[in-house]
């Protein structure tokens, strides 16, 4: 801490010029999309903030610090993002040292130098993370790896030209030689530190006013105090009342202990004025002190009582730090002349012990340089000393040359004759194994070629042919959903057509999943970032499965209550997870209950909403849990014949937790039933503006309604008429958004129900085409529920902020969509309907 408290005292201008001066890596980085490039922004404004709040508040700097690191966690895995995340580090690390928690810093600095060694060497990035270890070493007294660090540190910034850090490095390295009061090396590093960088008014002030303390600790008070009013020059060109009011201080005691106590009381009673702005509030009790000080030199007893009276409030004479060193000893000469034995006695022990503390941390740095020296002076005796026993060696060879010449020549004659053949069999013999290993190189990477088009032609094979089967599966199903809702068909052709709805309606649970894999691995996969309803999503998850657990008899427990309002994220992708593991806790549990509960946590500043499904099923052995978000994985070959399914529910819970920025763990025994938790970034967003205002029904209900309904897909919209013709009161259809405003100037409808995915044309843009209709029907005073499967066209968010009396998200079964756009028709209309997606198998 004696370094720590020298630095603060003597140089704590260079320490927050390192941090605040610019020292964000600029890397020459090719722009990528605009999405990245706003990441990237944000993290750099983040940066700037981390920097602005390390001077002035090192607990909120840390706080901004931990800001950088997630949000550089987040950033696309590019060379430019390793250096944001080394930078972070190094920002947080270096607010660690700013509260004093250099063993925290120290594993931070660690990690970021690791990857910056690796993607910017020698860069000023590495070079400043190399001050930073320097600094905590020597915070812990290791002055050789401190010495080493900051050597090389300089030797980065020579190599990646950057003279203003250069300059800082070398009164690092000054400040390691005052420690050892080795104070004509220190001059001479100040004075190289000048040399290198002249172009900063706050670099050469801090220079100036460290030179300053070197002459002080040598007695040259003409030449200190020349150099301390030259440091001031600068701070009062900088603005700052802090500095100035340092610098006023040490002007002071230099004053002081020349003698000049006049000179002195001028510069303390300027410190004092200035002790009073906000900024210089911190250093108030150090102002009081060197004014005591100079009032005792002066024989001023009642003003230096009153003065060290305020500079000791609330200090700890047992506990104070090396900054209190002088005032202790002068506070104890004053309260010894006025006979204050008590007084003087605790100030004379509280000197002395900082005394003994300087003296050993002098003597103990002085040590280790003395030993890094005699160790460099070994080293080159030892050299001298091989390099002797080598001349001896060499005059002996010389001697022995001369005297077997002959022989020699003719054995080296022959043994190159050997080595001759040797090295030429040799020499074919490698020949012969290169070509091998060239030709088993080239037949690996044909087979790595092959096999990766094999695995991608795969992807593509499962993503087609999911999709392809889905399009008339969908058919299928709508057209068992119309027969099904036929009042006239027989019960027993009806229980026929429910078993192939029934098994249709699997068999598409299948293909969504088969396809979501599908693109999660061909990267296709998308995450939207929008406004989500999270309790929404809640509350349709509850709806859904409550049927299921009373049938089952299991009690299902919702504790929601400490769930944020309003988020940013994927809000379809966080119904998608939470079906899945409700799904599964429900099919596995047979007995007991099944909990949701959500909740936000906050870990080291950052909030993260946390969603666990919990049940009291069968369980999961342990040796089976990393083998569970596999896909096409359960627990053992009989389970999915016992509760059916294709395994691949949990391995897309586990992607796209990943891909939202989290993760997703298990917790669960073999007959103790299972615990789900996802944990993802919390990203909240303000109250919305007021949502426009939706056309609500007060007539009769949806069997008098007079329908129209918009679909582009001939297929669907044939489906959609016949599945609504008998809960209507009349229906009309229109392909496209022209023809259904023609329809609309005809006739009367009441209710207009549209497909966003299939109507439009190529010269429209989903929400402009969706603008269009929505103000029609808006003219026709009729109700409007749109229909819409989210996609990269439109989102979710799109739909509900478009003024539609109703949105549903496909898809949607046919009763499910009939009692859909009959609530319109009651107290409480639905204006949101959700998937009602089946159970489906982990």
């Amino acid at each position: 801490m004696c370094y720590k408290a020298f630095i603060a005292q003597k140089a704590a201008f260079a320490l927050l010029l390192c941090t605040l001066g610019g020292l964000l890596p600029q890397a020459a980085m090719a722009a990528g999309n605009a999405p990245a490039e706003a990441s990237f922004a944000a993290f750099e404004a983040t940066i700037e903030k981390t920097k602005d709040a390390m001077m002035g508040d090192p607990e909120e700097a840390l706080s901004i610090a931990l800001r950088a690191v997630a949000q550089a966690q987040k950033l696309p895995e590019t060379k430019r993002a390793q250096i944001a995340k080394a930078t972070a580090g190094w920002l947080h690390g270096e607010a660690l040292i700013g509260v004093n928690a250099p063993d925290k810093a120290a594993a931070i600095i660690t990690q970021a130098l690791v990857i910056a060694e690796k993607t910017a060497p020698n860069s000023k990035l590495h070079g400043d993370l190399l001050r930073s270890r320097g600094a905590i070493s020597a915070m812990k007294g290791d002055v050789l790896s401190a010495l080493r660090d900051y050597q090389s540190a300089y030797q980065a910034f020579v190599t990646s030209r950057v003279a203003r850090s250069e300059a800082i490095a070398l009164q690092d390295i000054g400040q390691i030689y005052w420690e050892a009061a080795d104070y004509d090396r220190v001059l001479d590093y100040l004075n190289q530190s000048e040399d290198a960088y002249k172009g900063d008014p706050a670099l050469t002030m801090t220079t100036k006013n460290d030179r300053a303390e070197v002459y002080r600790k040598l007695g040259r008070y003409d030449e200190a105090a020349k150099e301390y009013r030259a440091a001031l020059a600068m701070a009062r060109k900088l603005d700052s009342p802090m500095l100035e009011t340092r610098i006023l201080t040490n002007l002071a005691g230099s004053e002081a202990d020349a003698g000049r106590l006049q000179s002195a009381q001028a510069a303390a009673n300027q410190a004092m004025r200035f002790a009073d702005h906000n900024d210089a509030a911190g250093w108030r009790p150090f102002v009081f002190g060197i004014g005591a000080k100079v009032a005792v030199l002066r024989g001023d007893k009642a003003q230096a009582t009153t003065l060290f009276a305020r500079a000791f409030d609330g200090v700890d004479p047992t506990k104070s730090d090396m900054l209190f060193r002088e005032y202790h000893q002068s506070a104890s000469l004053l309260y010894e002349q006025i006979g204050d034995q008590n007084k003087a006695l605790a100030h004379l022990k509280a000197f002395q012990r900082l005394e003994a503390e300087a003296q050993h941390l002098t003597a103990s740095t002085a040590s280790q340089l003395m030993a890094a020296q005699f160790d460099f002076a070994n080293q080159k005796l030892k050299i001298s000393r091989l390099k002797e026993g080598q001349l001896k060696r060499d005059i002996e060879i010389e001697r022995q040359k001369t005297s077997y010449r002959t022989t020699l020549f003719l054995a080296i004659a022959g043994a190159a004759s050997i080595v001759f053949g040797l090295i030429l069999f040799g020499f074919f013999q490698m020949r012969k194994n290169r070509n091998q290993v060239r030709a088993a190189n080239d037949s690996l990477t044909v087979a790595n070629c092959s096999l990766e088009k094999a695995l991608q032609a795969k992807t593509e094979f499962l993503a087609m042919t999911s999709h392809e089967i889905r399009t008339p599966l969908n058919g299928i199903l709508g057209m068992t959903q119309v027969l099904l809702a036929d009042r006239n068909v027989d019960t027993k052709v009806r229980e026929r057509i429910e078993v192939v709805n029934s098994a249709g309606e699997t068999m598409r649970a299948l293909v969504d999943d088969i396809l979501d894999v599908a693109k999660m691995e061909s990267g296709e996969l998308t995450i939207a970032h929008e406004k989500t309803n999270l309790p929404e999503i809640l509350r349709e998850t509850a709806r859904l499965w409550s049927g299921q657990a009373e049938a089952k008899q299991i009690e299902l427990i919702i504790d929601t209550d400490a769930a944020p309002q309003r988020i940013m994220s994927d809000g379809g992708r966080i119904r998608q997870m939470l079906f899945n593991l409700m799904s599964n806790a429900l099919k596995f549990t047979d007995c007991g209950s099944v909990t949701l509960s959500v909740n936000v946590e906050n870990k080291d500043g950052t909030e993260y909403l946390v969603m666990s499904v919990a049940d009291t099923g069968i369980g999961i052995a342990r040796d089976q849990h990393e083998h569970i978000f596999e896909s096409f994985k359960q627990v053992d070959g009989g389970m999915s014949r016992q509760f059916g399914g294709t395994g691949l529910g949990l391995a897309i819970c586990q992607r796209l937790a990943t891909a939202l920025g989290g993760d997703i763990v298990v917790n669960s025994e073999l007959g103790k039933g299972s615990t789900f938790t996802i944990h993802l970034q919390l990203e909240r967003y303000g109250v919305d503006e007021p949502a426009t205002a939706q056309n609500i029904a007060t007539g009769p209900g949806l069997e008098s309604a007079s329908l129209l309904i918009v679909d582009g897909n001939p297929g669907n919209l044939g489906m959609l008429g016949m599945m609504l013709a008998g809960a209507a009161g009349s229906v009309a259809v229109a392909s496209t958004v022209d023809h259904a405003v023609e329809i609309l100037g005809q006739q009367t409808v009441t209710h207009i129900v549209f497909d966003a995915g299939g109507a439009g044309s190529a010269h429209q843009t989903q929400q402009e085409f969706l603008s269009q209709m929505i103000s029609a029907a808006n003219n026709a005073n009729a109700l409007m529920s749109i229909m819409i499967a989210p996609g990269p066209g439109m989102s979710i968010a799109d739909a509900m902020t478009a003024g539609a009396s109703q949105v549903i998200v496909k898809p949607i079964s046919g009763d499910d969509l009939i009692d859909a756009l009959q609530s319109l028709y009651g107290p409480s209309p639905e204006t949101f309907i959700a998937p009602s997606l089946d159970a489906r198998a982990a």
